[in-house]
């Protein structure tokens, strides 16, 4: 496992496994442009398996409204000046709110395979920029643990670039939008940190505006444009609301997400959805299984929570296939789920009846429900002598002979409440008048 020590952006471009030089020969790259600052609309969102070093078993989401300082760089290692590049730095360097300590970095490379990065599926990577002869780069960083090796997979659904200018008003390539996933596992170990990162920066121009003589100068010209990849296979976009918070929910309630899927106007496969929970008690199912070649349409994706879902965040995956690639989209779900309580107005009231008849008990609860109810006899808290057909909100007693003392129990998923003690009194029957 490797640590990273932060002093500054610096560290963290340079940060590896065992010594403190960044491992490519820095003479080599050329930075379009380097440390370049977004005005990026972003959601990554990451799923860590219990043991893996990264993550430690947790579910993290991170958008542009979390982070005060955020760089792209983009680097031609071996692919040709005139293409896209094919080395990448995407760091979020200055958390603010609730993760002002927080920092990742995510490195992709394809410099290894001798191509630009470009949509597709990359089904083997291993740790950039170490990568070995003929796979992919991945590495992904965070808060200070990082991996010494790394193996792994990324899906690229869809990139584009266009250009900003440089100092001397020079064109330079620009992240323009990137919609990805991957999965990550450190030293060859079996747990794995998933993520899915959808990506848009619309602060560049257009790569043939130039500097206003659409001369050249830098590597590709001021007046070449950069290719734009078609994506290769199936993209899976959300709505613009529901990348911006999370969908909340409580128990037992349902909730509907409109997406699209979009394919190359030519493919001749039919696409395929799923979708996948984190969570057996929140519960995924899409309206149509199967958009017809070319895979262009629209869908509905619904959320359903059980009774005995309990508060918490969640990740549900949206995968559309055509047989040889997929991509995936992330929906973020918080499940509120409050323990219930009882105000003093609610409680089992205590009450008088003549001796031969049963009493009537109620409670009123508050909080999430669904609720499940037990009545006890005895002092509240004493469990020892529960009810037969005391399992709701209303209780008829027995017929009474003497005073006696009831309680109820309240339960959710969340958590239980017992309620107060209500004492019901007894009286003698009065002697019918006239009768000896």
């Amino acid at each position: 496992m490797r640590f990273l020590r932060i002093a500054g952006l610096a560290a963290l471009i340079v940060a590896g496994a065992a010594s403190s030089a960044f491992a490519v020969d820095r003479g080599r790259l050329k930075p379009i442009p380097n440390a370049q600052v977004t005005g990026a609309k972003f959601v990554l969102t990451l799923q860590s398996d219990s043991g893996d070093f990264i993550g430690n078993g947790k579910t993290y989401r991170y958008t542009d409204a979390d982070v005060q300082q955020f760089f792209v760089n983009l680097f031609h290692l071996q692919s040709a000046a005139t293409a896209a590049p094919d080395y990448m730095e995407m760091i979020f360097f200055v958390g603010k709110g609730s993760k002002s300590g927080d920092f990742w970095n995510l490195t992709l490379g394809t410099n290894k395979l001798n191509k630009s990065l470009v949509a597709g599926s990359y089904p083997t990577a291993t740790r950039a920029p170490f990568a070995l002869a003929n796979t992919a780069g991945l590495d992904f960083d965070l808060n200070g643990s990082g991996c010494n090796t790394v193996t792994g997979r990324f899906t690229i659904s869809a990139i584009a670039f266009d250009c900003v200018l440089d100092s001397t008003g020079t064109p330079q390539q620009h992240l323009k939008q990137l919609i990805m996933n991957f999965e990550q596992h450190c030293e060859g170990a079996q747990p794995a940190l998933r993520g899915q990162l959808t990506y848009l920066d619309t602060t560049g121009i257009a790569c043939d505006s130039g500097s206003g003589d659409g001369g050249g100068g830098g590597d590709g010209g001021g007046g070449t444009p950069t290719p734009t990849p078609t994506p290769s296979g199936p993209m899976v976009v959300l709505s613009a609301d529901t990348l911006a918070a999370p969908i909340v929910m409580d128990n037992s309630s349902t909730a509907t997400v409109l997406f699209s899927t979009f394919a190359d106007s030519n493919s001749k496969n039919d696409v395929t959805l799923s979708a996948t929970s984190d969570s057996e008690e929140l519960i995924a199912t899409i309206n149509k299984s199967v958009i017809k070649a070319p895979g262009i349409g629209d869908a509905i994706l619904t959320l359903r929570t059980t009774p005995r879902a309990t508060a918490g965040d969640h990740v549900v995956t949206i995968t559309a296939t055509d047989g040889t690639s997929s991509s995936s989209a992330s929906v973020f779900v918080t499940i509120l789920c409050d323990p219930p309580f009882i105000l003093g107005i609610d409680q089992p009231k205590g009450s008088t009846v003549s001796a031969g008849r049963p009493a009537q008990l109620s409670v009123k609860v508050s909080g999430s429900g669904p609720y499940t109810y037990q009545w006890f006899n005895g002092a509240s808290g004493l469990v020892n002598f529960p009810l037969a057909g005391g399992t709701s909100a209303n209780f008829t007693t027995s017929a009474l002979n003497d005073t006696t003392s009831y309680w109820v129990r309240v339960s959710n998923p969340c958590g239980s409440v017992d309620s107060q003690t209500a004492t019901v009194n007894v009286t003698a029957t009065a002697k019918p008048a006239g009768r000896r």
